[in-house]
């Protein structure tokens, strides 16, 4: 009886040490996970935050200064002059609140290896759109006398950039260059001044300051009231060439009864694919607004806003130069505020409208909005289709140069009489021939 009794006794042992020994081991393999685990999010997070700190990278190398630069305004695109570390060449590039810095290939082409480092790259290849899966730091860059160094800059495809290269082929100055000092936008002189001492602006009194909100880069987004209750924010866009776009179903439903002295309808193409854009139609109003409490009550009268019938963002829409130029703006990033004094020499233009509007794009020309119940509407036309010649003009003779100047809006389709345009335009193989009256927008009369 003993002896099975210490038999069972030293199995009873024998399997709590096992099974000690089984926990144990557990507990380490368990360890060594947890470990690995907290190794890996630390190292994603490591690497997140050095990827985000590399993209918004930028030191202002130049000290105590005030510059003041020229501007192109090109179809309500800011374009300045750049100079990069490693090019004797200046560049026009964007001025675009709105985005990071980019730089295109062909201005990588021109650059001496040594004056950029690629940070990071991916390998694998969207065919969507035209950015690329890379980093790059810039050594340096100079906008007049202020130098910049250690830019972070994506990059993108001149190919896939499409017209935008009519505008410029080179790049954007975005966010994280713009940040690092402090930049003021006169519109009526076409001039940027630069400081890092703003305070010494020479209208440095008369600016009227509002503090902004960002999202996920530093674009100011600003709160505005519409129509006295409506509340909106809006992203201030330099990098956009329109008005004020909200983008918000319940707003189009709500505004699309109203008066058609105020509101027009229209069916929009989308014009640029540079993100990977679908080519699918969509509704949208332009508002003939004449109250909006923006940037301190003070706001242009009789403006437009294009309300579109597309999903919600995480603001309500973009305010562009077409309707910043109202201002004379100054982005204070440091401070998180956005300075501006109304400027009463930019007055609001009548638009007369055939009823549509074209864009060009692969050496063709498209109609990209059809105003509803106009008379190019109820000819039957529609976006998408394309425009085969405009007063006799044909399309497919113009010289390629031509459509840059089409993008920008330099090119001129008028005829001596224009009260009266002609168009043949096409789809499919069907083409069909018109003749069109102009007509004021924002009219009773619009339809006739």
């Amino acid at each position: 009886m003993l002896v099975k009794d210490d038999q069972n006794y030293r199995l009873k042992k024998h399997n709590w040490i096992m099974k000690a020994k089984r926990k144990k081991v557990l507990l380490i393999i368990v360890s060594i996970v947890f470990t690995i685990v907290l190794i890996c999010v630390a190292g994603y997070f490591y690497l997140v935050n050095r990827l985000k700190a590399s993209l918004t990278g930028c030191t202002v190398q130049t000290e105590q200064f005030m510059e003041t630069i020229d501007f192109e305004y090109a179809d309500n695109w800011i374009v300045v002059k750049v100079k990069v570390e490693g090019s004797d060449k200046e560049y026009p590039f964007f001025f675009d609140t709105g985005a990071t810095t980019i730089i295109s290939d062909s201005l990588l082409r021109d650059l001496n290896k040594s004056n950029y480092k690629l940070f990071s790259s991916n390998n694998r290849k969207d065919t969507s759109n035209a950015f690329h899966n890379k980093l790059y730091i810039l050594n340096g860059l100079s906008i007049g006398k202020v130098h910049f160094k250690d830019v972070g800059a994506m990059s993108f495809d001149n190919e896939r950039w499409e017209m935008l290269n009519c505008v410029s082929p080179y790049g954007i100055i975005g966010c994280n260059v713009l940040e690092s000092c402090c930049f003021q936008i006169d519109y009526i002189n076409k001039k940027i001044t630069i400081t890092d001492q703003i305070e010494q602006l020479p209208n440095y009194n008369e600016i009227e300051w509002l503090n902004y909100r960002t999202d996920k880069q530093e674009t100011p987004i600003v709160a505005a009231v519409l129509n006295h209750d409506i509340q909106i924010d809006l992203f201030i866009d330099t990098g956009s060439s329109g008005d004020i776009s909200l983008y918000s179903p319940a707003l189009y439903n709500q505004f699309s009864g109203l008066d058609p002295e105020r509101v027009i309808k229209m069916t929009l193409f989308p014009t640029i694919f540079i993100r990977g854009e679908s080519p699918t139609p969509y509704k949208s109003l332009s508002y003939k607004a004449s109250d909006l409490i923006f940037l301190g009550n003070k706001s242009p009268e009789d403006f437009t806003i294009a309300i579109n019938n597309t999903p919600e963002k995480n603001f309500t829409g973009i305010a562009g130069n077409r309707f910043l130029k109202h201002y004379n703006l100054t982005l204070d990033y440091n401070n998180k505020r956005i300075g501006y004094v109304f400027n009463k020499q930019v007055s609001a233009v009548e638009e007369d409208s055939f009823g549509f509007k074209y864009f060009t794009r692969n050496g063709k020309l498209y109609i990209s909005a059809i105003y509803e119940n106009s008379p190019i509407e109820k000819m039957g036309i529609c976006v998408g289709d394309e425009i085969i010649s405009i007063n006799d003009i044909i399309i497919s003779e113009l010289p390629q140069s031509a459509f840059c100047e089409i993008y920008r809006k330099e090119y001129n389709f008028r005829a001596k009489d224009d009260t009266f345009m002609d168009m043949i335009v096409k789809r499919d193989t069907a083409t069909k021939q018109l003749r069109l009256q102009k007509f004021k927008l924002f009219s009773r009369n619009n339809s006739k």
